[in-house]
């Protein structure tokens, strides 16, 4: 029983080894060849009388090309709102988004540029291009209009 067990296992192996390597030798249908033999390269177009006669006249000297003026620099974009984040830590924190960094240093009260309903006095924070709006309430959903003029 051993034995004829070992001879089917050897025959399956080799049948299988021996399907694997025909279904090999199909080739691949993505692979690329190459042809036998080479393509012969494209002739040039053959160039009027003219234009022969005027190589063979002395050509004058040419002068560099003028400098081309720099390219300016482009615009920035638009200013304008691009997303909004929340932040359910210890304390909920919404952050509005902006395209370009915000003025940070007190000047400007961000919070005349926004109305939020329900009404509501969150601290206002700015963060480089961001107006975060913290201390709102859990569970609360907010409606945040931003005025013109930001």
């Amino acid at each position: 029983m051993n034995k004829t067990m070992s001879a089917l296992l050897v025959t399956v192996a080799v049948l299988a080894g021996l399907g694997g390597f025909l279904v090999g030798q199909r080739g691949d249908p993505f692979a690329t060849t190459t042809a036998s033999t080479p393509v012969p390269a494209a002739k040039p177009a053959p160039t009027p009388a003219a234009a022969k006669q005027a190589d063979a006249a002395p050509k004058p000297a040419t002068t560099p090309p003028a400098a081309s003026p720099t390219p300016a620099a482009p615009s920035p974009a638009a200013f304008r709102f691009a997303r909004l984040t929340v932040s359910a830590d210890a304390t909920p924190e919404a952050c509005l988004h902006f395209s370009q960094e915000l003025d940070d240093s007190g000047r400007v009260k961000y919070g005349d540029y926004l109305a939020i309903t329900p009404d509501a006095k969150p601290a206002i924070v700015v963060r480089q291009e961001r107006i975060c709006l913290g201390g709102l309430a859990y569970g609360a959903n907010y409606e945040v209009e931003i005025k013109a003029g930001l």
